[in-house]
Parts: structure tokens; sequence; C-alpha cells
């Protein structure tokens, strides 16, 4: 049975909420004949944006992970020095770490680790310098 056609917010809510392997069970997806990742079809930008129209998502998602405590290939999310941080744990070690302004890019960011889809573009600027690295905008 081809699974019914799954609407942006719903699959959002669902990756947010801690539901989303349920979900899309529910919507007809057959999980053990493809790839999970192929029914995320929503980006940085919409998740992000979805969170901020469901405030309450965001901060209940960031307080449910940030107390996580494993630290060996899961990805982090927590506050320090008033930034949002995103990155990859490593034995302990947080490695490829983003700094967000706000709660719900931080968030997206993070939602995007978790399902191993890839993270959004972003300029990484040299700390001495205040410049772009390389002036280019690099993928992770």
């Amino acid at each position: 049975m081809p699974p019914s056609p799954i609407s942006p917010c719903s699959l959002i809510a669902a990756m947010v909420q801690g539901r989303f392997f349920e979900f899309l069970t529910e919507c007809g997806c057959d999980l053990k004949q493809e790839d999970f990742r192929t029914f995320i079809t929503v980006d940085h930008h919409e998740i992000a944006n979805f969170l901020e129209e469901h405030h309450e998502d965001a901060t209940r998602y960031f307080d449910r992970y940030r107390r996580a405590s494993a630290t060996h290939d899961v990805p982090a999310i927590y506050m320090d020095e008033g930034e949002y941080i995103t990155a990859w744990m490593d034995h302990g070690v947080a490695t490829s770490m983003r700094r967000f302004p706000d709660v719900y890019q931080a968030v997206a960011d993070h939602v995007l680790m978790f399902y191993g889809m890839p993270r959004a573009a972003v300029k990484h600027v040299n700390p001495i310098l205040g410049q772009p690295a390389n002036n280019r905008e690099n993928k992770v």
C-alpha cells in the first residue's frame, strides 16, 4: 500500500515530539522496505519556522535532549554563554559544533542530526579575523 501524503507540519511535529517512526507507520510507510530518511522532506528552514510557531515544542525538545547523558556517537544540544550549541559527541568530545542565537535554529539543527540528515550550510567564521574562513560557505 502506498503511503498517504505526508503534511510537512505533521512530519515536523512527529520528529520534534519523538513519535516519528510511529507517525510514518500510521501513514502507511513500509519502514522494512525503505530507508526512513527518504520520508524526511523538510529542511532546516522549514523546521525552524515550524518551531517559531510552536514555541512549546521547541522548549520541550531542548529540555529533553540537553539532559541526555550519552556521550558517544550522539548529537548534543545545550546552552553556553547565552548561545545555543549543537555538536556531535565522540567519546565525550564535542565535534562539529555550531552556535545559534535562538532555540528554534538550534533544535532544527539537532533534529536533522538526530535523524541522520544533512545539516544546513553555515558560514564558518575565523574567530581571530572575524572573516569567513576561505571566503565560502561550507556544507557539513
